[in-house]
Formats: structure tokens, sequence, C-alpha cells
């Protein structure tokens, strides 16, 4: 039996009419809605993957899975003030004019993998707290282009980690 190898690519990535082929005939689907599912297996076993046309992942919320409300554009800045107490300050600047309300997901970031930040506080550089809605997620703020927001956030535990920030309509 001749072994195929295909490198890895993400899904959204791959062309529309490549189907997914699995080993042993078994495998998951690409996120395609019920009903759509074109099968293609190899081996013995079960059915094969469906082909990709859905959402595979979500739009990324706050653990991973799709969030209900649209994603704000935006560019943020992290930087450890104190890493031996946890202390970060994070910045925040929306790249579109309208004011709005917005939750901030908050993620730590390694070399292959990325998790919801377990923040104990935070509080804007004025000294107001904002609220921690979730694990990893703060607020409602108010995003201007006026102004950046300029917040301190203190993990829960004292790490020196990578930043990913953001942001999503309250």
């Amino acid at each position: 039996m001749e072994s195929k190898v295909k490198p890895m690519q993400p899904d959204h990535l791959k062309p529309n009419d490549s189907d997914e082929e699995t080993e042993g005939g078994e495998g998951e689907g690409t996120g395609d809605g019920p009903g759509k599912k074109k099968e293609s297996a190899t081996g013995a076993g079960g059915a094969g993957g469906g082909k990709g046309n859905g959402d595979a992942g979500g739009s990324g919320g706050a653990h991973g899975g799709g969030n209900s409300k649209p994603s704000i554009p935006i560019r943020y800045r992290t930087f450890a003030q104190d890493s031996a107490t946890g202390v970060y300050t994070v910045t925040v600047v929306p790249e579109r004019q309208p004011a709005t309300d917005a939750m901030l997901v908050i993620s730590t970031v390694g070399d292959d993998q990325k998790a919801p930040a377990e923040i104990k506080s935070a509080r804007l550089a004025s000294g107001e707290d904002i609220h921690v809605a979730q694990t990893g997620v703060l607020g409602p703020l108010k995003l201007t282009t006026d102004a950046p927001v300029k917040l301190e956030v203190v993990l829960l535990e004292p790490l020196r980690v990578a930043m990913e920030v953001s942001a999503h309509e309250a």
C-alpha cells in the first residue's frame, strides 16, 4: 500500500474543491453544515471527513469558540511593568473612528499555544477599576480613536508571557 504524505495547511488556505482524506477512514469535517458533506474515505472504516466550506474555529472568543459579537479591529501593545508580580501595561487603539463599547479578550501566547489570560484585576491608567467578566475578558470599555486606552492588568500568577489582545462589541 502506498502512503501519501500531504503538507498540512490551515483550512482557510485549502482550495474549496479538495477533499479531506484520513487514515483509517475516520475523520472530522471542517465545519460544513449538516447535509452538505461530501464523503471521501480511504481504508476500511466509517465515513470520511467533509468538504470544508464552514468556519472551523469560529471567530475566536474568550475560549476559542465563536463569539456572537462582531470583532473590532484594534492596534495594541502589551509589556511587563513588573513581571515578578505579574503586572502588565496594555494599550489599545481602535483602527476605525466610531466610538464603541468593547469587551477586550486578553490571551497569553506561547511558542505553540494560546490560552485566555488568568487576570486577577484590571484598571485604567486613571485608577478606575475594570470589570473582569470571565477568564481573559475585560470590560465593557469605551474605545475611541481620539486617545488610546491604557490599562494595568495584574495576572493571577506572576508570569512573564507574551500577550495577544482582541476586541469585540459589548
